[in-house]
């Protein structure tokens, strides 16, 4: 078997990332790896979308099963490939998003888990809220990154004991203790003026000596849900008098300033205290991570809910007790024998990427008293009760080998993945739901793909070539639009690309040289548009705007209509203002010189096509008009022999092929068509339907299309 595995966070961008959203997914496929290559070949892609379905066909070929693991969040998670798709996601709400916004359908986790058809999540709690959800005989599976091997080796070799005796480390980058900090330079006043500390120097190598009672946690301190400030001040009202206790807290994030400044003045806030407090801001090797581990007495966690929490797990896979709640994923490996429960309350709260920070869901608010007990009870504990001590870290050891070793995924991994497959090939490819819905609301009305006409498949085999992403603001995969974009579409026809653009809250100007279509496209604009906009009737040569109107700029199946096309493209890159990006398209030669042997004459006149752009004449036109070319792709086979079922039907029943084609094909299609668009969604429903499509997308396609960029400085 073939296991293919993804994440948008990879070991050339992780550094960048640490501390973005989902940046973690990348640690737990790392983690997931030596599992997986006990089932089958595992091979970590990088372009899901030029591999995934390519390495799928090969497989089939050779009939070989493969399955591709989406170390993602489902709303990340894409649906469209041939190849069995499976989310692998932590989560630590009450109840998944069932609710989309913003037009996007993916926010929609059900309509994404209907898609893939089952998902692996990472605690027994998560897999309640997604039963709940999608019925209780949804196939997901609670399998947590299998951190115990690698831990407790570690782990082994260490003396764990309650205290540390003077335990050396050594790190590169930040460090900051309580005791050689001057505390009034992080009052407000002085932080208003500039903190004592230049977080823009290099990186140095810093020695750090712990003792005593050490209790460690390592977190992102810009993560809302981590709850520090309830940790730092517990610590610190708990142990204002005990000089030989420590809270070391490992900080996760790419940005020194972000990750320190709001901790530096809680530690002014919370004086005075004789405990000590070290921040570590910078790079452990792996040795000196050790160190940590070893001089660590217990792992200290005080957040609202956990997906998993690989640092709680790896230090008690290392024999170290917690402190920490009992709830989310942390109920399948915190109990009173490894632990000391801090006690917790449910909250409403909101789901995290939910813009609109409406309350769908609960989180678990630490009860603060309940913390300073817990950090008490252990503190006498480590100092006067060895043997319990003892006794806790051995089934912390025990418990976590229980829930995340390799020999318990692995366990759970194979049948789940057997199941998998099985349903694949006894009842195909999921229906893509997502793309369904995209559908639904580009097109403003319900879509039924049981009897899918021209359009609907049309629009389905755009979506599937990149097109209209509405859960990344993409027009097409490159070409990204934001609330910040002015966007001006250039023969712009019934106006998809920029109602798209509308809905991602863009800027538009819109112009067509037919009064009829900028009048209605105009209508629609205002009813929709929450930022201006501006339809004219214009011929484009030249077009009455301004120099660099526009940071976006489309021009899609335009060109081939026009007399002078290097004019046209002139007054286009007149239009961006520097750094602008282009999207443009024309037909692609081989569908246009297919259809001469059966379209009308008047199909290559004007006002229809009077220009044939050969791939290596339509690449020059881009790049002698002064734009650089970021990307290329073929697509639209299925409107190629669309467009030859027209022609034959149109001369079948003896009508007038003169005039604007674009404008006569439309409902109700001729029976050929929709025979056509019958089959051509019967082959995406193949389990092998999409590397199908791929390939005759490449033999044969309808349109060619450039996304170009305009140089920062004008040449």
């Amino acid at each position: 078997m073939l296991i293919l595995i993804y994440s948008e966070t990879n070991q050339r961008t992780i550094a960048q990332n640490l501390g973005r959203s989902e940046y973690s997914y990348y640690f737990v496929l790392k983690e997931y790896r030596p599992v997986l290559e006990r089932l089958g070949t595992v091979v970590e892609v990088t372009d899901p979308d030029e591999e995934v379905d390519r390495l799928y066909a090969e497989c089939q070929a050779r009939g070989e099963d493969c399955v591709f693991l989406s170390f993602s969040p489902p709303h990340r998670t894409m649906t469209h490939y041939a190849c069995p798709t499976l989310p692998v996601f932590a989560w630590e709400f009450s109840t998944i998003p069932n609710e989309s916004w913003y037009a996007a359908p993916r926010n929609d986790w059900r309509i994404v888990l209907r898609s893939t058809g089952a998902a692996i999540t990472h605690s027994t709690y998560t897999v309640k809220a997604v039963r709940d959800a999608m019925g209780a005989d949804y196939p997901i599976c609670a399998i947590p990154a299998p951190v115990w091997d690698r831990f407790a080796a570690r782990g082994r070799q260490l003396v764990c004991q309650p205290q540390a005796r003077q335990v050396r480390l050594t790190l590169k980058g930040l460090l900051v203790d309580s005791r050689q900090l001057d505390l009034q330079a992080f009052a407000p006043a002085a932080i208003r003026s500039g903190p004592g500390i230049d977080f823009t120097a290099p990186a140095q190598t810093r020695e750090l000596v712990l003792d005593g009672v050490v209790y460690t946690s390592v977190f992102n301190p810009c993560d809302g849900r981590k709850n520090w400030e309830d940790m730092l001040s517990a610590f610190c009202t708990s142990f204002r008098d005990v000089e030989d206790a420590t809270l070391v807290l490992k900080l996760t994030h790419h940005d020194a300033e972000q990750a320190l400044t709001g901790i530096l003045h809680h530690l002014y806030r919370n004086q005075p205290y004789r405990c000590r407090i070290v921040l570590i801001y910078g790079y452990l090797a792996d040795a000196d991570y050790e160190r940590l581990v070893q001089a660590t007495s217990y792992v200290v966690n005080t957040s609202y809910g956990e997906g998993q929490c690989l640092p709680l797990m790896e230090f008690m896979s290392c024999g170290k007790p917690a402190v920490a709640p009992r709830n989310t994923a942390m109920i399948d490996y915190i109990d009173p024998d490894n632990a000391f429960i801090i006690d917790s309350t449910e909250e409403l709260t909101a789901w995290p990427h939910d813009p609109r920070s409406a309350y769908r869901t609960l989180r678990y608010t630490a009860n603060w008293e309940s913390i300073c007990r817990a950090f008490r009870a252990s503190y006498q504990v480590a100092t006067g009760d060895g043997e319990r001590y003892g006794q806790m870290s051995e089934h912390a050891v025990r418990s976590l080998e229980h829930f995340c070793s390799q020999a318990t995924a692995a366990e759970r991994l194979e049948p789940f993945f057997a199941q998998l497959l099985d349903r694949h090939k006894t009842h195909g490819h999921p229906p893509d739901l997502v793309a369904a819905e995209r559908l639904r609301l580009a097109s403003g009305g319900p879509i039924v793909m049981d009897d899918p006409s021209p359009r609907d498949v049309g629009l389905q085999d755009a979506v599937l070539d990149g097109w209209y992403q509405n859960d990344t603001g993409e027009l097409l995969k490159g070409f990204a639009i934001t609330p910040d974009d002015t966007l001006l579409d250039v023969g712009c026809g019934e106006g998809g690309s920029v109602l798209f653009a509308v809905r991602q809250g863009a800027s538009v100007i819109f112009t067509d040289s037919e009064f009829d279509k900028v009048h209605e496209l105009a209508q629609r604009v205002a009813s929709e548009a929450r930022a201006p906009c501006l339809g004219l009737v214009s011929n484009s040569l030249p077009l009455p705007l301004s120099d660099g109107c526009a940071s976006k700029v489309v021009c899609t199946e335009v060109l081939e209509h026009v007399d002078e096309p290097e004019a046209f493209m002139a007054e286009l890159v007149r239009m961006g203002r520097p750094g602008a990006q282009f999207l443009i398209s024309v037909p692609d030669p081989v569908g246009e010189h297919l259809q001469k042997g059966i379209a009308p004459p008047g199909y290559y006149q004007s006002p229809n096509h009077i220009q044939i752009f050969s791939r290596e004449r339509f690449a020059a036109l881009i790049e002698d008009a002064g734009l650089v070319i970021e990307h290329r792709q073929s697509c639209g086979f299925f409107w190629v022999m669309g467009m030859i079922f027209f022609w034959a039907s149109e001369r079948a029943a003896g009508k007038d092929l003169s005039g604007a084609v674009r404008d006569r094909i439309h409902a109700p299609y001729p029976p050929l068509m929709e025979g056509w668009a019958q089959a051509w969604q019967g082959l995406l429903d193949q389990p092998n339907g999409l590397a199908v499509k791929q390939l005759l997308d490449d033999f044969m396609p309808k349109s060619q299309v450039i996304i170009a960029r305009k140089p920062e400085a004008a040449s």
